[in-house]
């Protein structure tokens, strides 16, 4: 397993296989299979209706519901990351940038150029899009001018994941820590760092965030205090959480 994501009805998975499986939420069985990427399924964003994979295939896929895919080729090296808004999908790519596909053309409108290796994550506000990369940083971009708005700098090593709250970014890294940053100012406001590995997923609620990696380790950190609320624990790495 290396990709999950939810809709209203259903959870979603990619895998190594490049398969993308839907599950029923109440019966927990396979109901659907998606396939065309012809290596490991990085990443899943649902748009409503239809849902788009990544992979390091290069490619990614939009889906109907019927499993019909259409490929949207773009990137020089695999696709690690996507988000998507009312309007554009965001890709984030081995080939150092991210991005911005059309959902309704499907066709690549602009690219975001400025990391200085692989960029890893991806996210956005309706103003901002967040990325984040293996050169140690995340970054802002203005959703209007395309121009980079803050670079959030103080990882020691590759930031792997993000996750975007109402005034705070959160990034997980390869150095064991979560930062939490204003983004507003791209100060940072706290240092979550009780894991033992790399980072390699944040997922948010409206009370915690939760990150894991390596270590099998889920920490649940409280939005309030930054303090761990619970730990739960694997014997293997857990490399995707969603809140449901």
């Amino acid at each position: 397993l290396t990709a999950v994501t939810t809709t209203p009805t259903a959870l979603l998975s990619g895998s190594a296989d490049g398969e993308v499986r839907v599950w029923d939420l109440n019966t927990e069985e396979s109901t659907a299979v998606f396939r065309g990427h012809f290596c490991d399924v990085t990443c899943l964003a649902d748009m409503g209706g239809k849902v788009v994979s990544g992979s390091l295939d290069h490619s990614l896929f939009v889906w109907d519901v019927d499993g019909v895919g259409t490929q949207l080729l773009g990137h020089g090296a695999g696709v690690a990351g996507v988000a998507v808004d009312g309007e554009f999908i965001y890709s984030a790519g081995w080939d150092d940038i991210v991005i911005q596909w059309s959902q309704v053309t499907l066709e690549e409108m602009r690219r975001f150029v400025g990391h200085e290796a692989a960029v890893s994550a991806v996210c956005v506000s309706p103003s901002s899009l967040f990325s984040g990369s293996c050169d140690g940083t995340a970054r802002s971009w203005s959703l209007a001018t395309d121009e980079e708005q803050i670079v959030f700098a103080g990882h020691q090593d590759a930031v792997w994941c993000l996750a975007l709250g109402a005034t705070e970014l959160f990034t997980g890294s390869f150095d064991m820590s979560v930062r939490v940053w204003g983004i507003e100012d791209g100060r940072c406001i706290a240092v979550l760092d009780d894991h033992s590995s790399p980072v390699w997923t944040l997922c948010l609620s409206s009370t915690h965030v939760f990150s894991s990696g390596n270590d099998g380790r889920v920490n649940m950190w409280n939005l309030s205090s930054w303090k761990k609320d619970k730990i739960f624990v694997s014997d293997r790495t857990v490399s995707a959480v969603c809140v449901c």
